[in-house]
C-alpha cells in the first residue's frame, strides 16, 4: 500500500507528536520535578546557612548575657549568709519590728537541709497597723537571705470604754499578724553540720520579743 504525500505528512506529524508526548511525560516532567525539588532543597539549605551564620554572630552576645546571668545568680547566692545563730536572727527581727509593732512573740519552727543551703522557719506574731505592716513587708522583702512563707491578718477587737460605754480602736495597733519567715544559710567546706544552722551567739542573753 502506497501512501500519498498528505498521508505521509500526517503520519510524520503523529509520530512527532508521539515522540514529543513521550519526551514530555517521561523525561521533561520528571526533570522539572527534580529541578523544583533541588531548588526547594537549596532554598532550605540557604535559610539554614543564614540562620547558622546569624546564630554564630550572636554567640558572643549570648555568651556575655549568660556570663552576666551567672554573675547575678552567684551574687544573689553570695548574699545569703554562710552561717547565722538563732540569737542573731532574733535580734534582726526585733530591730525590724520594734518601731512598727508590739506584743511580739516568736517560735522557731522546722529546719530544711539542702545540698547548697539550709533554712530555718521562724513563726512570728505581732500587733501593728496596716500602714506599718506594709513597711514591715518592704523591710523583710529587701533582704535576700529570707523568704516570707505565709502570713495571716486579723483585726483586733475594739476596746470597751467603761466610762462612756463606747467602743474604740487603737489607730497604730488595729491588726494581729501571724507570719512564717524562712532564713537561708549557705553551706561551705569544712562546716560543722551537727546542730546546723545554730551556733552559740553572744549578742543577747534574753528574749527581746516581750510585751512592752
Amino acid at each position: 500500500m502506497k501512501l500519498s504525500k498528505q498521508e505521509k505528512r500526517l503520519l510524520s506529524i503523529l509520530v512527532a507528536l508521539a515522540i514529543f508526548a513521550c519526551y514530555y511525560l517521561f523525561i521533561y516532567r520528571p526533570m522539572i520535578g527534580d529541578i523544583e525539588t533541588m531548588t526547594l532543597d537549596a532554598n532550605i539549605m540557604s535559610e539554614r546557612l543564614n540562620t547558622a551564620q546569624t546564630n554564630e554572630k550572636r554567640l558572643p552576645d549570648l555568651k556575655r548575657q549568660l556570663d552576666e546571668l551567672e554573675k547575678e545568680i552567684q551574687s544573689s547566692f553570695d548574699e545569703i549568709p554562710e552561717i547565722a545563730g538563732e540569737q542573731e536572727l532574733v535580734v534582726y527581727l526585733y530591730k525590724t519590728l520594734q518601731p512598727l509593732a508590739r506584743k511580739t512573740s516568736l517560735v522557731i519552727g522546722s529546719s530544711e537541709e539542702g545540698t547548697q543551703y539550709n533554712g530555718t522557719v521562724f513563726n512570728i506574731s505581732f500587733e501593728t497597723s496596716y500602714q506599718n505592716f506594709k513597711r514591715i513587708l518592704k523591710l523583710l522583702e529587701s533582704s535576700k537571705g529570707n523568704n516570707i512563707v505565709s502570713f495571716t491578718i486579723n483585726n483586733i477587737p475594739a476596746n470597751q470604754d467603761n466610762e462612756n460605754d463606747n467602743l474604740h480602736y487603737e489607730k497604730d495597733y488595729n491588726i494581729i499578724v501571724n507570719m512564717s519567715i524562712e532564713f537561708f544559710y549557705r553551706l561551705h567546706r569544712g562546716q560543722e553540720i551537727e546542730g546546723y544552722p545554730y551556733i552559740k551567739g553572744t549578742m543577747v542573753t534574753t528574749d527581746p520579743f516581750r510585751d512592752k
